[in-house]
């Protein structure tokens, strides 16, 4: 997804296409030990060196993002999840084209050995928050 404010061309759009983000000068959080901007790199544009990602800004403050994204034309390319994370703001939601479903959930247990209740409980809500999702639309 790509979360934009309302200085950004993208603002409004509900679907970009890979080379879209071309022109897009996005403001990131920190790479951590997997970024949803690894999943770009599964595009052979992408993996070619074809298309890059403009990082203008690495930050680890959500609150520089929100005002980044509320002030400049710098957009996000983050999660679908995190939706609703930027709390009541105006933010646009845009899905890049072709990169639709492609975060996959799972988890690892011990064979033989069952999961804590605070586990089980864990796995139901996210089972629940996904299955509500799949239902309300397609991505």
């Amino acid at each position: 997804m790509v979360h934009s404010g309302p200085e950004s061309p993208y603002y409004g759009k509900s679907l970009l296409e890979p080379e879209d983000l071309d022109r897009c000068s996005c403001i990131q959080m920190e790479d951590d030990f997997f970024s949803v901007e690894d999943l770009l790199m599964t595009h052979k544009d992408f993996y070619s060196g074809r298309r890059r990602l403009r990082k203008v800004v690495r930050t680890n403050s959500n609150h520089l993002m929100i005002r980044m994204l509320q002030q400049t034309d710098l957009c996000n390319i983050g999660s679908y999840w995190m939706r609703g994370g930027y709390g009541d703001r105006r933010f646009s939601i845009s899905v890049v084209n072709g990169f639709q479903g492609m975060v996959s959930f799972g988890y690892l247990s011990p064979a033989g050995k069952s999961l804590s209740r605070e586990a089980e409980e864990f796995l139901d809500r996210l089972r629940t928050r996904l299955e509500e999702d799949r239902s309300r639309n397609s991505l």
